[in-house]
Order: C-alpha cells, then sequence, then structure tokens
C-alpha cells in the first residue's frame, strides 16, 4: 500500500515532483508566490525539496499544473524579493479584474528555480491553464477555482498524487 498526497488551492501553483530513484517518492507543492519568493529571503519551498528534503534533481519529474497566469494575476506593488531576483517575470495583468496591475509569472519562477535546482528541461512538463481564464473567454465552465475570478465565493481545486509501484 502506498501514501498519497493532497493539495487544495485557487490560483497558486500546484508542482508536481515524482522522484524515480530507488524506492520512489512524490512531493505536491502548494506554490504561492510567497512560496515560490519568500519576503524573509528563506530558500523557497522548490529549493527546499531539492535541497533540505534531499530530492534527487537527476530522477525527478516535475509537472506545473495548473494556476493563475501573469495575464491575471495583477497585485498593486510587486514585492522587492521578486523584482530583485525575477525582474523579468514581472509583466502587468492583461485582463480580468485585476487588469492594468503589476503581475508576476509564477511558472517561469518555478521553472527557473526546477532549472537551478539541476532538474533537466526534459524532465519539466508546464500545465499552460489559467484558474481565472477558466470558465470565461470561451473556457471550460466549472474546471477549476480562482480566488481572483470568483472571491469572494472561491472554492478550492484539489489535486492527489501517489507513486504507484506498477
Amino acid at each position: 500500500a502506498g501514501v498519497a498526497a493532497a493539495v487544495l488551492t485557487a490560483d497558486c501553483l500546484v508542482i508536481h515532483i515524482a522522484e524515480r530513484a530507488v524506492g520512489g517518492r512524490v512531493a505536491l507543492l502548494h506554490a504561492a508566490r510567497e512560496c515560490l519568493v519568500p519576503r524573509s529571503g528563506a530558500p523557497s519551498i522548490v529549493e527546499t525539496v531539492f535541497g533540505a528534503c534531499g530530492f534527487s534533481p537527476e530522477s525527478s519529474h516535475v509537472y506545473v499544473g495548473f494556476g493563475i497566469r501573469s495575464c491575471c494575476y495583477g497585485f498593486d506593488k510587486v514585492p522587492p524579493a521578486v523584482l530583485a531576483r525575477y525582474g523579468s517575470s514581472v509583466g502587468v495583468a492583461d485582463k480580468g479584474p485585476r487588469k492594468g496591475k503589476p503581475s508576476v509569472d509564477l511558472r517561469a519562477i518555478a521553472k527557473a528555480q526546477l532549472r537551478a535546482c539541476g532538474v533537466s528541461e526534459d524532465r519539466i512538463s508546464v500545465n499552460p491553464q489559467c484558474t481565472a481564464c477558466l470558465g470565461r473567454e470561451g473556457g471550460q465552465p466549472g474546471t477549476g477555482w480562482s480566488n481572483v475570478r470568483d472571491r469572494p465565493q472561491a472554492g478550492r481545486n484539489a489535486v492527489v498524487a501517489w507513486e504507484s509501484k506498477d
């Protein structure tokens, strides 16, 4: 019998890591902006998994799941830590209720951190869907929750993963 991992999000990325080394293990990361670029200067959640938790980048496959994209992820001010480390991922939201506000590409940050930790490009897959765009502009209604789009009625998206020995 294996162990399952689960995470709940609305707009935050979910990063699924499957390590294929002997014994194999999985991790599901709730990758909010603050988890990817902590204000405190502490290691990110990605750096922690490959550092302190000891996941092997050489034997890990990573899937960056859906979450909000820079098209909709606007906020009032770009945190200084994001500007200092990932200034090239900063832009402007061009859709939704936060249109015109500074934005950041969480996927670009996550991917840069994975690469810096030693995960090769061919072991990283990225889901391009935006949680805030789903259900509008021709998207599939009911396919995901978004704090930005659905607030204050936003629910949560559940992701469950497990390592199968088959």
